[in-house]
This record gives C-alpha cells, sequence and structure tokens, in this order.
C-alpha cells in the first residue's frame, strides 16, 4: 500500500454531513437573556449623550443655516 493518507483513501462527499436528528435550527437552543449589568448602563448613558449631541448640532444648524443664500 503506498503511503496515501487515510483522509485521501474515503470517498468524497461524507464528511460535511451533519449527524441526524438535528434538522435546522431547532436544535439550537434560544440566546438567554442578559440580566442588566454594568454594560448596559454604559450604553445608556452612551446613548443619552449622542442624543444630546444630536439635539446641539440640531440646534447649532437651526442658528447658522439661515445666514446661508439657498440656491
Amino acid at each position: 500500500m503506498s503511503s496515501v493518507p487515510r483522509q485521501a483513501i474515503r470517498p468524497p462527499g461524507r464528511g460535511s454531513r451533519r449527524p441526524p436528528g438535528r434538522t435546522g435550527r431547532r436544535g439550537i437552543p434560544p440566546p438567554r437573556p442578559r440580566p442588566p449589568g454594568p454594560v448596559d448602563g454604559r450604553l445608556a448613558r452612551l446613548a443619552d449623550r449622542l442624543g444630546f449631541a444630536a439635539l446641539g448640532l440640531r440646534e447649532l444648524a437651526e442658528d447658522v443655516l439661515p445666514h446661508f443664500p439657498t440656491p
């Protein structure tokens, strides 16, 4: 027998088959809801800051834009 590795001798198309039983996404459990922690609080604060920054930009635009002639 030649020095060919065992994997090359197997018939093609066998390795990518799924094990029987778990068909589709039913075998995957649904993700559990994460308890509110420090990360969520940080994200909420960041979102608040971004909201206030957007409001500030809007007020600035309303102050500045009337001084430019409209095309």
